[in-house]
């Protein structure tokens, strides 16, 4: 959330089977909502924001990855990652 007083709260990330970069995920807690920006060293496959496929923009050369976090009653979210 970009200067919004948001944050992460949570973040686990679950690697491939085989040691590669695809099949890896993380899933991140945040508190907030707004634009999120994440960094990347690859593409992400997909963005889930509360289990929601969403639009999501990733930079190729800062790996900077943007996605809209939705507002919710408790402020918290849920913004899975894939590769």
């Amino acid at each position: 959330m970009l200067n919004s007083g948001g944050g992460i709260t949570g973040l686990v990330i679950t690697p491939s089977t085989d040691g590669g970069v695809s099949g890896t995920s993380a899933p991140v807690g945040v508190r907030g909502s707004g634009t999120l920006l994440m960094y990347s060293s690859h593409q992400p496959r997909s963005v889930l924001v509360c289990g929601v496929a969403m639009l999501f923009e990733w930079n190729t050369i800062s790996g900077g990855l943007t996605v809209e976090v939705a507002s919710t009653v408790d402020l918290t979210a849920t913004v899975v990652v894939s590769w």
